[in-house]
Order: C-alpha cells, then structure tokens, then sequence
C-alpha cells in the first residue's frame, strides 16, 4: 500500500496526540473535542452544517471574494510506504477552494491533477465549510480529519485577488495554533454551479463517527 504524506499532516498527526493527552475526557463534550455528526454524500462524508461555529454567525459579504471564480494552489509531497520507506519525492499536488455569497466555501485536496474549471465546477471529493471576511482578512472554517478537530485558516486577500493562509487554529481555542504558508492564487472561471452546504435530507445516510 501506498500513502501520501506532506509536512502538514506529519504536523498533523503530532497536534493530534497533543490535543488527545491535554485534554480530559470529561471536557470534550464542553469544548468541542467530541466528533461531530456526520452525513455520507457524495461519496466522502460531511460535517453537518450545525457543527461549525461560523455558521452560526452572522455573515457579511465582502466583494474582495470572487464567487465566480476558483483559488489554486500547490504543495510537493512525499510518497512512501507503510515501513516509511520513501518511494517517490518532489510529487506536486493541488488543492482548490471555492466561495459563494453567503458565507459557504467549499475545498478539496491532495489532487494530483492540475484543477480545471469542469473540475472546480463539479465539487467532488471535498469538504464543504463556512468562511468570514473582516477587511482584507479571511477566516474559512473546516473540519481537520487528522487532528480530528475543527480548523480555522487565516488569510490576507493580496491586491491581485489571491489569498495568503498565513495561520491556523484549532477549535476549541488552545488546541494549537500554528504558521502555515499557502497562496491561493486567484482563478477567474465564471463559475455558474452554486455552492449549497449539503443537508440531512440529500444524505445517503447519516451517523456519529
């Protein structure tokens, strides 16, 4: 078997044993540690909408996010096996992120083809989560299934459009916090497929993890 690693999730996995020893059992529930319910759609599975804090805020839409367009970007992974034996360096593979208006973005991963526009278009084998925009600063909320908690990502919208994640947090406050350095490079696609946080009712099925 072959598996994909990068910085990020070695990163990752070692937050994920932090978080596990500091916090007490008897305060996950309190603090958000307890994973949330699920819905299988699409063929992955989703967060329900109810469990990310930012939905539940109130949302204002800032026009310095193109929803008719798609943002890029690249990171260079390594390839190796279950001993750790390295297979193959310097991989490139992509990942993308999409916004709408009310306040839902939309992002997949570990691609190894280059995103096209039918591909930003389609939305599939990604995760569906909820962003702010405070002046020029971005804050998109996903679910980080190696650390197994939820994730904010900050990013500054740079005066050509595209956006610099430049740290992250995790949910509950005081999980960790950490520097990240990916920009999004801004893609204009006229993108027409709205972007519609999945519910219950379109599920395959739902459970709690």
């Amino acid at each position: 078997m072959i598996y994909f690693f990068t910085q990020l999730q070695i990163e990752n996995k070692m937050l994920q044993r932090i978080v596990i020893n500091i916090f007490p059992i008897l305060f996950l529930t309190s603090c958000g540690l307890i994973p949330p319910k699920w819905i299988r759609y699409n063929g992955g599975k989703q967060a329900v909408a109810s469990a990310y804090h930012l939905s539940k805020k109130p949302f204002f839409f800032s026009d310095l996010i193109d929803t008719a367009a798609f943002y890029i970007t690249s990171e260079v992974l390594t390839v190796s096996n279950k001993e750790g034996r390295v297979l193959h360096k310097d991989v490139t593979y992509y990942r993308y992120l999409r916004f709408n208006g009310q306040g839902i973005a939309f992002s997949r991963i570990l691609m190894l083809e280059y995103p096209t526009r039918d591909i930003a278009e389609k939305m599939e084998r990604g995760q569906y989560g909820f962003y702010s925009v405070n002046d020029q600063t971005v804050k998109v909320e996903f679910y980080n299934h190696d650390t197994k908690v939820f994730e904010y990502w900050f990013g500054r919208i740079q005066p050509n459009g595209d956006i610099h994640f430049y740290k992250r947090k995790g949910r509950p406050w005081g999980t960790y916090t950490g520097k990240i350095n990916y920009v999004y490079k801004k893609t204009p696609a006229n993108l027409k497929t709205p972007i519609i946080f999945p519910i219950e009712e379109w599920a395959n099925e739902y459970y709690y993890y």
